[in-house]
């Protein structure tokens, strides 16, 4: 056994991680005691299992950021959790935990030390002048985008991806594969949990399958405050990793859950009603299947066939829900994929059952059949229950049926006994299929079901008494294709369920034309020679653009002081302010009860109109408001106490638990009001808000803006770097993105295994970019550099294995 010696620099890093986490830790609004608890949890579990320290940040990145619940911008969960993170995985490293370093599995240094220096640079520049432009470091917990330290939370995320990539270096000379796998669980995991959130967001809110509303999905990432596309950009990251992941799951189980947390993620793409992410991850994905398919590998041409015949089932069962839709709906929809999910195996097992087979499995599924729809007759909801339990039950015995023998060919008498009951089991599925499409749309929409499930038992049944050789598709491939199929029935309901998607898709050309002239008055900022190469500075952007645009200028808020008081100063946008261009100072509650009132004080210098609403809501979209205005004269420099009554229905408490949100703000465009002492009050005569005299600054405390977003943001990656960081700074992040696709695609680290995906999901993410900046997310641009960071260091140190043909993986079970 290899003796490892103690590591003092390591010891002494961690140690220093530490403590910085448990200082953030201490400042959490929210309370230190549970700050300091859950980053004392995540040191030690990274430093007991210390490849968690690599998977956990990109794993809870989706729910690691609580601002609209703190109020923090400068600072953020996520950055708790790293450092606790990387602290714990060091000190692992300082004790021997992760193993001795093995010198033949040190990685080389990679393009990364040619590219780093440059992105270093740029990055210092940037910072430099970001702080330089606002009148120099001031320190402030409170400060908001166009103030000095905005500058510092967008330079963070490119030695936060350094400090992670650092690690991954050191755990890779011990333990590489651990490493790799911590990789891909990390961004398996955290769709999952990004999708969860999205689950319970949709159902609270527009319903699951409400395609028709504009509602569109933020989850957690509270970067969307002011509109953004930062889930849009993590979905295009994340979802080849994980795809790959499920691909490459090490036993049955882990692919399931795998690709149960993908088809997640595919109705979180789904229902972000984003034109721009349903390119995105298509071509990510075909990236990484024609990277893939570019590896010599034993068995491919095997796989090709497999490949198309996935294709043909893609494209019929694409057509089978186009048509079949229109007459059943979403439930019809649902039944034609259930179809689907028990007949795919099925098809491929056919030719084992010889014709008495057939013959038995038809005379059991006649009476089945019969009996089925009698008892959908008779139950509440009878249709669906009964295909629910018709696919389950075969789904079951589809379980059961052996994988292949030792030498890769299925054991036909093991599979003669159960798959009489499969072929039963199908005609259930689809006699109760059709009942579905009856039961909802009437005859018109079971004569529409009748082609497409009667084509697919045609095509079964030339497949069964043709002679070729049974070939049972292992469960990844399977899955693979059923998530393909489940993303396609979703987008036939999106783009077939309502008018919403339509008007999206019809008003591309208009959305463009104006994010055109929002470039050009962007970059029109860029005064001089010095902003051209250097950029205004990290952090600017918002700040120039609001004194630039004098028609446009969007709304601001404050935390100001005077002697012994803190209060809230408000600054009306100068565009119009109707609902959704109001920007909001907000806090979330539990949702009220009975008559509301707020009271506050008021200061203002000029007449204003006060907005304040009480809503159900998660960041963005309201379901449902008690509001109320005041009229303010000017004060005269005095504080003045209001009362507000506020007006509406109760808002409702039935249905799955969801916050409301208390909002301030302005009505009037061009003035300002400075407030305090707010409160709201309920029928019980118990105020509701916390920290409502701004004693402990703007704690819980989070600003937003429903629709009004471009001045917030470049919306294009490549001006957001020119503006912030100049033609120097575009060059460096550039030049990294263009070689890390290059080693991926062509260079040393063609031949890794997560070399696809990376290139996928880098794809992925400058077809986002096109459209929105991205990098002014720190989350989400932390991800975009260890993407970066790690495709430059990827080198494939042995030949890539074998891509595992259908029969191949059916051999090992």
């Amino acid at each position: 056994m290899t003796r490892v010696r103690w590591d003092p620099r390591a010891a002494g890093f961690g140690l220093l991680l530490g403590a910085l986490a448990a200082v953030l830790a201490v400042r959490h609004p929210l309370g230190s005691a549970g700050a300091l608890t859950v980053i004392a949890a995540v040191g030690v579990a990274a430093f007991r299992w210390p490849l968690l320290a690599l998977a956990a940040p990109v794993a809870l990145l989706p729910v690691a950021g609580l601002a609209p619940w703190t109020g923090w911008l400068l600072v953020e969960e996520f950055d708790l959790l790293l450092l606790a993170s990387m602290a714990g995985g060091w000190a692992a490293l300082a004790m021997g935990r992760a193993g001795a370093p093995q010198p033949q599995r040190a990685p080389t240094r990679g393009w990364a030390r040619w590219v780093l220096p440059l992105l270093l640079a740029t990055w210092a520049v940037a910072l430099w002048r970001g702080l330089g432009d606002a009148g120099g470091l001031s320190w402030g917990w409170w400060q908001g985008y166009r103030d000095p330290l905005n500058s510092v939370r967008l330079a963070k995320p490119l030695p936060a991806a350094i400090l992670w990539w650092c690690l991954w270096r050191a755990m890779l000379r011990r333990d590489a594969d651990g490493a790799h796998m911590a990789l891909q669980r990390g961004a398996a995991m955290a769709l999952a949990l990004a999708g969860m959130v999205v689950v319970w967001e949709r159902a609270a809110f527009p319903g699951l399958l409400n395609f028709s509303s504009d509602y569109r999905t933020t989850a957690m990432f509270w970067e969307m405050h002011v509109g953004g596309a930062a889930l849009d950009g993590f979905l295009a990251l994340a979802l080849p990793l994980a795809a790959h992941h499920a691909w490459h799951a090490r036993n049955r189980w882990e692919s399931s859950v795998a690709l149960a947390g993908l088809a997640l993620a595919g109705y979180v793409a789904l229902t972000t009603f984003s034109r721009i992410v349903y390119l995105a991850v298509p071509a990510g994905l075909a990236v990484m299947l024609l990277l893939h398919a570019r590896a010599p590998s034993a068995g491919a041409t095997t796989s090709r066939s497999f490949w198309a015949a996935a294709g043909a089932a893609v494209v019929l069962f694409a057509a089978g829900a186009a048509w079949l839709f229109p007459g059943s709906g979403h439930r019809g929809l649902l039944a034609w994929l259930g179809c689907w999910l028990v007949w795919v195996p099925l098809a491929a097992w056919a030719p084992a059952l010889p014709r008495a087979g057939w013959a038995a499995g038809v005379a059991m599924g006649l009476p089945l059949a019969a009996l089925a729809a009698g008892a959908a007759m008779l139950l509440p909801k009878g249709p669906y229950l009964v295909h629910a339990m018709s696919v389950a039950a075969t789904v079951t015995l589809l379980w059961r049926l052996p994988q292949a023998g030792q030498d890769g060919h299925p054991r036909r008498p093991d599979a003669a006994r159960t798959l009489p009951w499969v072929a039963a089991g199908a005609m259930c599925c689809a006699s109760s299929a059709l009942h579905v499409a009856w039961h909802w749309g009437g005859e018109p929409g079971l004569q529409r079901a009748l082609l497409p499930i009667g084509s697919l038992a045609a095509l079964l049944a030339v497949l069964a008494f043709s002679r070729r050789e049974p070939s049972p598709i292992p469960l990844r491939w399977q899955g693979m294709l059923m998530a393909a199929l489940l993303a396609v029935a979703g987008l036939v309901a999106v783009f077939s369920g309502g008018a919403y998607m339509g008007e999206r898709m019809a008003g591309t050309r208009g959305d463009l034309d104006g994010r055109t002239q929002h470039w050009q008055r962007s970059l029109a900022m860029l005064r001089d020679d010095a902003a051209h190469w250097l950029g205004l500075g990290s952090g600017r952007y918002v700040e120039h653009y609001a004194m630039a645009a004098h028609d446009d200028r969007p709304g601001d808020y404050r935390l100001a002081q005077e002697p012994g008081n803190q209060y809230l100063v408000l600054a009306g946008g100068r565009h119009v302010q109707g609902w959704g261009e109001i920007l909001r100072v907000s806090q979330r509650l539990a949702i009220p009860h009975g008559s509301l009132q707020v009271r506050l004080r008021v200061r203002a210098y000029a007449p204003t109109v006060l907005h304040v609403d009480v809503c159900r809501k998660h960041l963005l979209y309201d379901a449902g408001c008690q509001v109320g205005s005041l009229r303010v004269a000017d004060t005269a420099g005095q504080w003045q106490s209001h009362a507000i009554v506020l007006k509406g229905a109760p808002l409702p408490t039935v249905g799955l638990p969801v916050p409301a949100v208390f909002s301030v703000g302005l009505e009037s465009p061009g003035v300002s009001a400075q407030i305090d002492d707010v409160a709201l009050v309920d029928s019980n005569g118990q105020d509701q808000l916390r920290n409502g005299h701004f004693e402990q600054g703007l704690a819980r405390w989070l600003f937003s803006s429903d629709r009004h977003h471009m001045p917030w943001h470049a919306k294009n990656m490549a001006v957001h770097l020119w503006v912030e960081q100049g033609l120097l700074g575009l060059a460096a992040f550039g030049t990294a993105v263009l070689l890390a696709l290059l080693r991926l695609g062509v260079g040393p680290g063609r031949g890794h295994p997560l070399a696809p995906a990376l290139a996928g999901g880098i794809v992925g993410l400058l077809i986002v970019g096109s459209v929105d900046s991205l990098l002014d997310m720190p989350r989400v641009a932390w991800l975009v550099l260890v993407w970066c960071l790690v495709a430059l260091d990827l080198r494939a140190t042995s030949p890539s294995r074998p891509a595992v043909s259908p029969e191949r993986s059916a051999a090992r079970g």
